[in-house]
């Protein structure tokens, strides 16, 4: 088989599944993957026990299977460093595809205090603390600490998921402050390694900081005025996409996907004279932020494939790179300790130290992810060419990457206990704080931080929204918002922290009509009265609500209406609605919720009547189906009806077929049967 053995495709399959097993089975007891995969690449890699093939690319001997042959017989990377440096390349661009302007506008500037606290500190503690510690202050200490700095965007958004406060205001604070870290250590990357050409002169230091400051302001204004007005003109001109249960499919994807690859290329390109291609590919995901679908086009057709390369990244990337005897070492493990303590925790925890929120917001920030160890990497194989000596120095020594490393895994493992423990406290603070207020006493041997008062935990929120779409009857499955656009409308709030309670349908002879009801996710522990910071931001989860239905519907030309409305009372149910379901949670069960609505869809018995003269009546499916009145093109409909279940206020958002000449997703005209 062109000179591949089985011993090879069996070596490969085993150690993919071991990086895959190991990481399961320590996130299964609660601790990072991240340390599994790193450990299974130390083990099994080529400073161990070698067993990975084609770890080494360069000159060998005929049939050694374990190297893969370089026309040019130099020595070069390996191709698994290769394609995980390719994941943490596709991540960062990733990272750029969350940003949200609107949100950067709402709480810049507390946001940038911490970035810019959360930054500089990690670096000037490490610069301090490795010359303490008997390290060069430069090119160590400064590698080092750019190492430190970056904090990882996914640990925070985990974190806040999981104590539902990723809406909040404070939630909020610390995803932006984690963006704008992540740029700052982008540019201090590009410093490092800039500075790595010897350039150690006031302008050596200045000339990235400059090329940095202009390329992202340069790129920056791209993603805000021209591409959210440009990519969808240019894929308007497209035929439709048909969305199904696991996929997008259609041109409009494939173009779409096409030039986000092609910009993140270009803008990488560019930034490796900038500094760091990471920079570019940063700057790149961000240039479709604000265009619609991006997210679900990335989403789909990358996240299974990124997932496996970030292990690779963490399992070979940084686990064939540890120097396993300087790693094992009590020095460096002392000295990852004195790290980890100072620089890398202490560092994080205080940048929010004006917050009312301080250390909580700190504790978010504290994880590190696959850049910050790519940064270590990246120094540890830097060659410094303003060394002294014939002898080759690198930015950042062995000795050094050993204690680093220690230093990254103490954060990765200790940032989820700590950041739960500080918030767990902050509540009982607010019910401490509430019950002295009231006159109530804690019971006898009830701990400070350990009340035992009983709130009511289910408080409703301020807020809901209820979501209408109204669908031509009689239009073809893949034009309608079908079964699986449901579950991709579902699925989509439910990653920005919202729940679906309530879902009600309706039909007549020419439309089908369904209304769902959206609510925040709010902290198990949340109370009357806490803190605004603790409370979702509706602002902002209402543009998040409206922008995740303008990405389902996009393309669905049978789709002539929705809207997003902002209600202030439950939708109660009527007699239009075929379709009830009410106290429910999609988040909590969605096995359930999916299972219905496919009844609803799928039912050989039609929902709608076919003649408002008929006198029939809905159908039932399972028993949250209720039976209504007789239905027909007389009746009132939930779209009809607007805001009948309670008083809308606030803002409306909409879309509609005869409203508006623009399809809300890709800018074509949606009164063009041909577009």
């Amino acid at each position: 088989m062109g000179g591949v053995d089985f011993e090879t495709i069996g070596g490969i399959a085993g150690f993919l599944a071991a990086v895959w097993g190991v990481g399961r089975l320590l996130k299964t007891v609660g601790m990072s993957p991240v340390v599994g995969e790193i450990l299974v690449g130390m083990v099994l890699g080529p400073k161990l026990a070698n067993f990975v093939p084609l770890v080494e690319m360069g000159g060998s001997a005929a049939g050694d299977h374990r190297r893969l042959q370089a026309e040019s017989g130099a020595s070069e990377l390996s191709l698994w460093v290769y394609l995980g440096i390719v994941g943490v390349t596709l991540l960062i661009a990733e990272s750029g595809l969350h940003m949200d302007f609107e949100t950067i506008k709402k709480v810049g500037p507390s946001a940038m205090g911490v970035a810019t606290l959360g930054t500089t500190l990690p670096i000037a503690f490490a610069i301090l603390f490795m010359w303490v510690l008997k390290y060069d202050v430069y090119p160590d200490g400064l590698s080092a600490g750019c190492s430190l700095a970056p904090t990882s965007i996914g640990i925070a958004l985990k974190l806040l998921a999981e104590v539902k406060q990723l809406n909040s205001a404070m939630g909020q604070t610390i995803i932006t402050s984690a963006f704008l870290d992540d740029i700052m250590s982008l540019v201090a990357l590009a410093i490092l390694m800039d500075l790595s050409k010897g350039n150690l002169t006031a302008w050596g230091v200045a000339r990235p900081i400059v090329l940095c400051i202009v390329f992202i302001v340069v790129t920056g204004l791209g993603a805000y005025h021209v591409f959210p007005k440009a990519v969808p003109k240019l894929l308007g001109l497209l035929p439709p996409t048909q969305v199904t249960r696991s996929r997008t499919r259609g041109p409009r994807e494939e173009v779409h996907l096409l030039l986000m690859f092609a910009v993140i290329c270009v803008y990488c390109y560019i930034g490796s004279f900038v500094g760091s291609h990471l920079l570019g590919a940063f700057m790149g995901g961000m240039s479709f932020c604000k265009v619609p679908r991006s997210m679900m086009v990335w989403t789909a057709q990358m996240k299974r494939l990124n997932q496996w390369l970030i292990r690779i990244f963490f399992a070979c990337t940084v686990g064939f790179s540890i120097p396993i005897d300087e790693m094992m070492s009590l020095e460096a493990f002392w000295k990852g300790m004195v790290l980890a303590a100072v620089p890398c925790i202490l560092g994080k925890l205080v940048s929010g130290f004006w917050l009312d929120t301080r250390f909580i917001v700190g504790a978010a920030m504290m994880g590190r992810g696959e850049f910050a160890y790519l940064v270590a990497e990246s120094a540890r194989t830097t060659e410094y060419l303003g060394g002294s000596g014939d002898a080759k120095q690198y930015m950042l020594s062995n000795k050094a990457y050993a204690s680093v490393v220690w230093a990254l895994l103490t954060a990765t493992v200790s940032a989820p206990f700590l950041f739960k423990y500080l918030l767990g406290r902050r509540f009982d603070h607010h019910i401490d704080k509430r019950a002295t207020m009231s006159g109530i006493t804690s019971p006898p041997g009830a701990g400070a931080g350990r009340t035992s008062l009983s709130f009511d935990t289910s408080r409703k929120a301020n807020k809901y929204w209820k979501i209408n779409i109204c669908n031509e009857a009689n239009a073809e499955p893949s034009e309608k918002f079908n079964i699986n656009c449901q579950q991709l409308l579902l699925e989509g709030l439910m990653r920005h922290g919202l729940d679906v309670i309530g879902v009600e349908m309706s039909a007549d002879n020419e439309h089908d009509y369904e209304v769902y009801e959206v609510i925040p996710l709010q902290c198990d522990r949340s109370i009357e009265g806490q803190a605004d910071m603790f409370q979702p931001d509706y602002d902002i989860l209402e543009d998040k609500i409206r922008r995740e239905v303008e990405a389902v519907v996009a393309g669905h030309r049978a789709i002539e209406k929705w809207d997003v409305e902002t209600q202030f009372e439950h939708l109660d149910g009527g007699p239009t609605s075929s379709l009830q379901l009410h106290n429910i949670s999609f988040r909590n069960d969605p096995e359930y919720v999916k299972k219905v609505l496919t009844e609803y869809e799928t039912s050989p018995t039609m929902h709608r009547v076919t003649s408002k003269d008929t006198g029939a009546t809905p159908m039932m499916v399972a028993l949250t189906i209720k039976e209504g009145e007789n239905e027909g093109t007389d009746s009132p409909t939930p779209m009809q009806n607007g805001s009948r279940n309670g008083s809308s206020r606030g803002s409306s958002r909409s879309g509609s077929r005869n409203t508006s000449k623009t399809n809300l997703a890709n800018g074509v005209n949606a009164s063009d049967d041909n577009a």
